[in-house]
């Protein structure tokens, strides 16, 4: 600083001739550049300094290190001196050996304190030293290399011992989580993620350590007793993990998208083998109207990818097997009113819990329709058209009521009402063949008429008070008595066509066809409001 002073007034008296006798454009150097070029050569560079100046500041900050105290004021102003001195000697006389000798001090410190203490107190230190270096840069030490001093520490005391420091026994990664040391966990995740690979480190131990331990909860054999309390374990251990990430790791995705994928591991792990135990696990809480509990699982399930397509499978399994055996049950065809308020109840116990348990989500309506079409449509042909039960047996015995209780069932599903369509043609054609083929019918087409107009409001009053005049009831109906009238009038004109008699008495031949359109004209009038349908198939026919 007074060599600075003293230039400056040598630079004041010598300004004229500087100006005056010097030119610049030679290179010639300035007073001022001359003074500090002298300042290094002689004091700097002399032989009494120029060996001790790097020592003596080197061991000044190594005794402040280790808690001496020192004329902080003092080095700072000499460490600043090199620095005016140019990058050359500030390089030479401090930072150089400083740099080594610090990377030295810590590495030394830290194989000696990794094998003295646990994690917590290991941490803390390395938490302590880092603040300090900052202190000291921020005191005397030059702030340019405040990121060098900082990144040394990092290395020396974090980054070559994450394995040691996340795996320690008794005190490491694993200890802080189950012991909810949060304090802890967020400085690890603070010193750690200084490294380029730090929180990958704890990352992939944390995963480990999520997987083993849900997978203990998953296979203990005791959560068989007490699926609710199985549950409620599932649902605090997510939730604890939850805590630990938003609490210590800052809401990082990274840990949370590692919280999922270990859940989605230990979840999907034998997943319907858990879950479709007999005596625990879903499908009991399905069958047993558990609310609650099923309320748990739903809310644990769908904070994980995939978690509920396990629900969903799970529900259309209970549906499917319960649905099933109400179906192949052979007493169901004793009671066929019971059998179809069973299969309405089941609907109605799953909307109930769709509705309740999983906020009316369109994923668990579409599996619930799903499963009713499949165990509905399974060997519906042989279930519903039975001669003395099913459909047929109530279209024939005009049971409304069971017609109208499996309406409302079967409309509730996709494609339900094919089956009911389908049974009722059957039935209509049915009944129309057996009066073809009796030879009683040819003697009386007439009667036969008035039969097919009696058969038509049958059904009308079926599709009235069953099927709520269901438009397309009405046209299956029409589209059968067109087949059945269109069978017999061929039928029977055939009849009279072949008879080997009608060559004896051609216009009675022609009279009895007559005869026999005008019955059919009146029946359409009568039984089918002359509709051009009927009309088409009795001229197409004729």
């Amino acid at each position: 600083m007074h060599h600075n002073m003293a230039l400056g007034f040598v630079h004041g008296i010598m300004l004229y001739m500087d100006r005056t006798f010097l030119q610049t454009n030679q290179g010639t150097k300035t007073i001022h550049e001359i003074g500090l070029r002298n300042w290094i050569d002689f004091v700097i560079g002399s032989i009494g300094i120029r060996n001790k100046l790097p020592i003596t500041l080197v061991n000044l900050v190594l005794r402040e290190r280790r808690g001496e105290v020192i004329n902080t004021g003092l080095t700072g102003n000499i460490i600043k001196m090199l620095m005016d001195l140019g990058m050359p000697v500030y390089e030479k006389n401090f930072r150089k050996p400083f740099l080594a000798d610090f990377e030295d001090f810590y590495g030394s410190e830290s194989r000696e304190l990794i094998n003295s203490v646990d994690c917590r107190d290991y941490l803390m230190e390395a938490e302590r030293r880092i603040n300090e270096e900052w202190e000291r840069v921020s005191d005397y030490l030059d702030p340019s290399c405040e990121s060098k001093i900082i990144s040394v520490v990092v290395k020396q005391m974090i980054e070559n011992h994450m394995q040691t420091l996340v795996y320690m026994e008794n005190s490491g990664l694993v200890n802080m989580l189950m012991d909810d040391k949060f304090e802890d966990l967020k400085r690890m995740y603070n010193l750690f993620s200084r490294t380029p690979s730090g929180l990958t480190v704890v990352k992939d131990a944390m995963t480990s350590f999520i997987q083993v331990t849900g997978e203990k909860l998953i296979m203990d054999p005791e959560r068989l007793k007490y699926p609710e309390a199985f549950a409620q374990n599932l649902l605090d251990f997510k939730k604890k993990y939850d805590n630990v990430i938003a609490e210590a790791f800052n809401s990082d995705k990274l840990f949370q998208k590692v919280l999922n994928s270990a859940f989605e591991h230990f979840i999907n792990l034998n997943a319907k083998y858990v879950f479709d135990l007999e005596n625990s696990g879903l499908v009991p809480m399905f069958n047993g109207d558990k609310y609650v509990d099923l309320e748990r699982m739903y809310n644990l399930f769908r904070s994980v990818p995939y978690g509920l397509v396990i629900v969903k499978d799970v529900m259309t399994s209970s549906i499917q097997y319960t649905g099933k055996q109400l179906i192949m049950n052979p007493k169901r065809l004793e009671d066929p009113e019971a059998f179809a308020q069973r299969l309405l109840d089941l609907k109605d116990k799953y909307e109930k819990v769709i509705t309740r348990v999983f906020n009316s989500e369109e994923i668990f309506q579409n599996v619930l329709n799903s499963a009713f079409g499949y165990f509905i449509n399974l060997n519906a042909e042989s279930d519903f058209d039975l001669e003395n039960s099913g459909l047929v047996c109530m279209f024939k015995g005009d049971k409304y009521v069971d017609l109208k209780i499996l309406y409302n069932l079967f409309r509730s599903v996709p494609y339900g009402l094919v089956i009911v369509k389908d049974a009722m043609t059957s039935s209509i054609r049915a009944t129309g063949k057996q009066l073809i083929m009796d030879p009683e019918s040819l003697k009386d087409p007439e009667a036969f008429a008035q039969f097919l107009i009696d058969l038509k409001g049958k059904y009308d009053k079926v599709i009235e008070k069953a099927f709520n005049s269901d438009e397309i009831f009405q046209n299956v109906l029409n589209s059968a008595f067109e087949h059945v009238m269109t069978s017999f009038i061929r039928h029977t004109g055939k009849h009279l066509i072949m008879d080997p008699e009608r060559l004896k008495d051609p216009v009675d031949l022609v009279q009895r066809l007559l005869d026999l359109k005008d019955k059919y004209d009146k029946a359409i009038t009568l039984a089918f409001n002359n509709d051009m349908k009927f009309q088409n198939a009795l001229n197409s026919a004729f």
